[in-house]
């Protein structure tokens, strides 16, 4: 299915990498929020609200928030911190397809980069769209050649200081590119 798959391209987002340096948000680095699909293990992903919501806020991707809150409710657990973005999904894998957060200039402007989810799920690839439009931040799509990357957030990793760990799943899913090309993007 995938060699037919088309990932969506929102026009609103920019398609070339930004101007100024960038590096990614370590896996470290604090948060000021955390992003979640609603969908399915309701229970476990309720704990992960009840204490996460302590610390930031909570984006909750369904496509019914009083539905949510509902069950948030009958749980204990009370709405603190929680931001609802109605859109979407095929999948609770969020850290696979959702946005990815950069810094330009080092650590002075947020912004978020989507690539082409390695999976044939359309709504859970515009997963980055919603979020950014929800947010405000400025989204970058790497969906265009020579940019163009297939990439799961389930396997990269980062120290915020330049270098990122993948398998080598990211070459088998790009035979088109070569390993220094992939870490060009």
């Amino acid at each position: 299915i995938y060699k037919t798959y088309i990932h969506p391209v929102d026009e609103r987002s920019s398609v070339l990498p930004p101007v100024s340096p960038v590096r990614t948000m370590a896996e470290w680095e604090e948060l000021s929020g955390i992003l979640i699909t609603w969908t399915s293990h309701q229970a476990i992903l309720r704990q992960i609200v009840a204490h996460a919501q302590k610390e930031g806020l909570v984006y909750i991707v369904c496509s019914d928030s009083n539905t949510v809150k509902n069950y948030l409710t009958s749980g204990g657990v009370p709405h603190t911190n929680l931001k609802f973005i109605i859109a979407p999904f095929n999948s609770i894998w969020v850290r696979d397809y959702g946005p990815w957060t950069i810094y330009t200039n080092d650590a002075d402007s947020i912004k978020f980069v989507d690539w082409k989810y390695n999976r044939p799920r359309p709504n859970d690839d515009n997963v980055p769209v919603h979020f950014a439009n929800f947010t405000g931040v400025p989204l970058y799509q790497t969906t265009v050649f020579p940019n163009d990357l297939i990439h799961t957030g389930g396997n990269f990793m980062v120290d915020g200081q330049g270098t990122g760990f993948s398998s080598k799943l990211v070459l088998n899913e790009n035979p088109g590119k070569t390993e220094a090309q992939i870490d060009t993007i």
